[in-house]
């Protein structure tokens, strides 16, 4: 699906979005990441960019307290032309202006996933560490105007003083070969062992604990390593429609083209 280069329109789009969410972020976020804390997280984003070889794989730092990259790797096809305006709305890698526009709702979307399911865990005194994000099926304009399906997995690195995700190295993948759905999810990890866990749905208010059952993860696993339905059922003791009832929810689910796609996406959010 193409789109004509950003246009008066997309940047008018573009900043009420952002001015919409202004006031919600600094309500949240009371300051900034001083510089050299910034500095030496840039160069962990830079460790990871000369160790990366997938050209498909953009690797950047990330700050959820202005949805902006601070940086981004050198082979980042986004289309991150903007206009100037007074100062006042942000103009350089801004995630604002990227979003395809059916999914404009995403920065508030992942603000309210992440304060809700961070208020949920530390309540129940889970700790912070090894915190990850995963978002799947996130719509973003390359620089030729077209629209993509991108996973963005972020590895949180820093907190503000409320406990609110603030800085990420991010990894951005385009997985248009993999999902068809026009919705986008997000799977949420926290925990030493990554035993907490929240999936939730762009087009649902309902929140599941995560994107599979648990019988939904061990017929994948069955799946993954080559076993036919038949065999499945045999292994499990459930009917042949059972097994393929699950594969057709999990695929819908998820929104992977297919069977195959549905294994890669789960390998990318550490289910398989």
């Amino acid at each position: 699906m193409k789109h004509n280069k950003s246009s008066s329109s997309d940047h008018h789009r573009a900043e009420i979005n952002y001015n919409k969410l202004t006031p919600i972020l600094q309500k949240n976020y009371t300051s900034c990441l001083p510089e050299d804390e910034v500095k030496t997280l840039i160069k962990e984003a830079k460790t990871f960019e000369k160790v990366n070889n997938d050209e498909n794989k953009i690797i950047g730092l990330f700050h959820l307290n202005d949805f902006r990259f601070s940086y981004i790797s050198k082979n980042a096809a986004l289309n991150f032309e903007c206009p100037v305006k007074d100062g006042n709305f942000l103009t350089d890698k801004a995630l604002f202006y990227v979003l395809e526009k059916s999914h404009t709702d995403f920065p508030h979307k992942v603000f309210e996933w992440s304060k809700s399911f961070t208020n949920d865990f530390m309540a129940n005194g889970a700790a912070l560490e090894n915190s990850v994000n995963y978002f799947c099926g996130v719509k973003l304009l390359d620089r030729e105007g077209e629209s993509k399906s991108y996973f963005i997995r972020q590895h949180i690195r820093t907190y503000n003083e409320k406990g609110r995700p603030c800085t990420c190295v991010c990894f951005v993948t385009d997985i248009s070969h993999l999902y068809k759905a026009d919705f986008y999810w997000t799977r949420m990890v926290r925990g030493k062992h990554k035993e907490i866990t929240a999936f939730k749905v762009s087009t649902s208010e309902k929140e599941q604990k995560d994107i599979l059952t648990t019988r939904e993860r061990q017929i994948l696993k069955l799946i993954s390593s080559k076993k036919e339905s038949k065999e499945i059922s045999n292994i499990l003791n459930i009917s042949l429609n059972t097994v393929d009832s699950h594969r057709k929810k999990m695929i819908k689910r998820s929104g992977a083209k297919d069977t195959t796609a549905l294994i890669q996406i789960c390998k990318m959010i550490g289910l398989l």
